[in-house]
Parts: C-alpha cells; sequence; structure tokens
C-alpha cells in the first residue's frame, strides 16, 4: 500500500496562525487565505508578491516547456531575488526580505495560482468553469504536493527549507492547505453564482413590470 501523502499534515486546522514559530502550516495557512500578512511593509509585500508571481507564473501557465524547466530555474531563488531587487532598488540598496518570507511567498503563491488554474475543469459556455471530481482533485493535489517540494528542494538551500519550526514543508502540509483553500474558492464562487442569479430574478421581474407599466396593465 502507497504512503497516504497528507499523513504526515495537522490533524485538522480550523484556524489561521499569525505566528509561525509556534504554528507554521496554521501560518502558511493563513497567508494563503489572506487572513495573515508578511511582517513587512506593504510596499515591501507587494513587491516581493509581484516578483516571484513573475518568476513562478511562466512555469505554472505552461509558458515555459518541461524541457526548459531546469535551464530556467537553475540557481538558488534567494540570489535570483537578491539580484531583482538590486535591479528595483540600486545596488547599494540591501534587501530587507529574509529568506523565511520569501519562502513563505513562494509557497504561498504556488498553492494559490495552481489551485485557480487546475482545481477547476475548461470553461463551458453558461456555467463558467467548475470544480474538478473528487478523482481529479486527489490526483491533482498529490501531485501539487510533491511538485511543491521538489521545487522548493531545487530552488532553495537546505538550511533555507526550514519553516518555522519545520525543517522543510512536506507534501501533506501543502495538501492540508491546499485543499482547505480550494474548497474557500469553491464556496466563494458558488456565492457569486447565487448572486448573480438572484440579481438576474430580480432584473427579470423589473423589467416585466416595466413592460406592464408601458403597456397600461399597471
Amino acid at each position: 500500500m502507497e504512503p497516504d501523502p497528507a499523513a504526515d499534515a495537522p490533524p485538522c486546522i480550523l484556524r489561521a496562525a499569525s505566528d509561525i514559530s509556534t504554528d507554521p502550516v496554521g501560518y502558511l495557512l493563513g497567508l494563503v487565505l489572506g487572513s495573515a500578512e508578511l511582517p513587512h511593509p506593504a510596499e515591501t509585500r507587494e513587491w516581493l508578491a509581484s516578483t516571484v508571481a513573475s518568476y513562478l507564473d511562466p512555469f505554472i501557465d505552461g509558458e515555459v516547456p518541461p524541457s526548459e524547466y531546469q535551464s530556467q530555474s537553475s540557481g538558488v531563488f534567494m540570489d535570483r531575488l537578491r539580484r531583482a531587487w538590486q535591479e528595483t532598488h540600486g545596488d547599494d540598496s540591501p534587501m530587507p526580505i529574509p529568506v523565511q518570507s520569501a519562502l513563505a511567498q513562494y509557497a504561498t503563491h504556488c498553492i494559490c495560482k495552481m489551485n485557480t488554474n487546475f482545481g477547476f475543469g475548461p470553461h463551458t459556455p453558461g456555467i463558467g468553469r467548475q470544480p474538478t471530481t473528487d478523482g481529479e482533485s486527489n490526483r491533482y493535489f498529490d501531485n501539487l504536493g510533491k511538485a511543491l517540494v521538489a521545487a522548493i528542494q531545487r530552488e532553495f538551500a537546505e538550511p533555507d527549507r526550514a519553516f518555522g519550526s519545520l525543517p522543510c514543508l512536506t507534501a501533506g502540509h501543502i495538501i492540508h492547505v491546499g485543499k482547505i483553500h480550494l474548497n474557500g474558492v469553491v464556496m466563494y464562487q458558488n456565492e457569486l453564482a447565487n448572486a448573480l442569479a438572484n440579481a438576474n430574478r430580480d432584473g427579470e421581474e423589473a423589467r416585466r413590470e416595466e413592460r406592464l407599466r408601458i403597456w397600461g396593465y399597471a
């Protein structure tokens, strides 16, 4: 029997933590859900989020072919981040972002963007993108956990992989956080769909009443 990749995750997390030292997985959950933020000024957080997205999105969106993964991601991520900071702020400006914040943003962006791209099926006219089936979802999360752990091991030096009290995030931790995030996205999508249906119904009723008024029946 193959081991369950989520077996090493906490049994259940119902809240998002704000302290990485006491609850690293809860802290990652807070970042992914948007209920926590990195301890930096807004301008620094925005720069980090934009820089991480600009680097990772071509891989996630399929713009970089698999044959070029190694060549396009060679080197250590922190070195790449420091070069980007110097290009933006000047060579004399030290980068104020510690590796733990960079790793947290890296993992957060991967989980959120991958869930958005692969947690739903293709667009269907009239109903939009629907969540994947349970079987497809399980395969996706298994791949997400393995791929993100492999990316962290490839792009972060071993001492830099520590996440709070954890020596490194595991596939189980990533799957656990990813599932909670995707469930939230699906619930939000359903709320928007219900709100749109109600608005359409109210609009149709208003148009019916206006037609009756114009024709003299109201």
